[in-house]
């Protein structure tokens, strides 16, 4: 429930992906339909999903996304904002969303995003970044970032195949299983972890190097 508590739910057997954020949680059948929280149930189609602490935006087998706002008090956009959006394979919601393209080019709800990588090309996946912008994985293992702190911040960096971020800074995993990261908190020292996994899968914020344990 975002306390740290154990919440009871309902049977989810044949749900094939869960989503959470906060309080809320909600289901990917294998049929593409969605059941959870308030606005998903009549969602179809879906094949993976975003969540915010207001938002939860869904990308459909034919490209398109679906927004929806559980609290449109507080929301920051809503499906008007995504109606023009096509040929999305992946999208990443570190604040506003981003959608990648299946030509590899990237597209932004808020305009002064969408400027930011109206340029890029050859992207594979998204990750979020440090604050609200959002870093781009080429297919040779570079970065682009729209936000300059984190450009700066992995300025260097080379072979990268995943990216997750936390309250510490970003890591990353090389494609040898080796990792790197912007910490310098010894206690997120990375430097001596090998064998790490090199699947990726961009998007959605993830836990990495967040106990400080080395991998054997």
């Amino acid at each position: 429930d975002g306390k740290g508590q154990v919440c009871e739910v309902e049977d989810y057997s044949d749900a094939i992906a869960i989503f959470a954020s906060g309080d809320r949680l909600a289901r990917l059948r294998a049929d593409g339909s969605m059941e959870g929280t308030s606005g998903v149930s009549e969602w179809k189609d879906v094949i993976s999903v975003v969540f915010s602490a207001n938002t939860v935006c869904g990308l459909r087998t034919d490209g398109t996304v679906v927004v929806v706002n559980p609290e449109q008090a507080s929301c920051k956009f809503s499906q008007e904002d995504v109606e023009g959006w096509s040929d999305i394979v992946s999208l990443c919601l570190p604040n506003f969303l981003y959608g990648l393209k299946a030509d590899g080019t990237v597209v932004a709800m808020k305009q002064e995003d969408a400027e930011a990588v109206s340029g890029w090309t050859g992207i594979t996946a998204l990750f979020p970044g440090m604050n609200s912008g959002v870093i781009g994985l080429r297919a040779d293992g570079t970065l682009l970032c729209s936000d300059e702190a984190d450009a700066a911040a992995t300025a260097g960096w080379t072979d990268i195949v995943a990216i997750a971020r936390c309250n510490a800074g970003l890591f990353a995993v090389r494609s040898d299983g080796t990792a790197v990261t912007t910490s310098e908190d010894p206690a997120y020292d990375v430097s001596g972890w090998t064998g790490l996994a090199t699947g990726t899968s961009g998007g959605q914020e993830a836990p990495a190097a967040g106990d400080g344990q080395k991998a054997d």
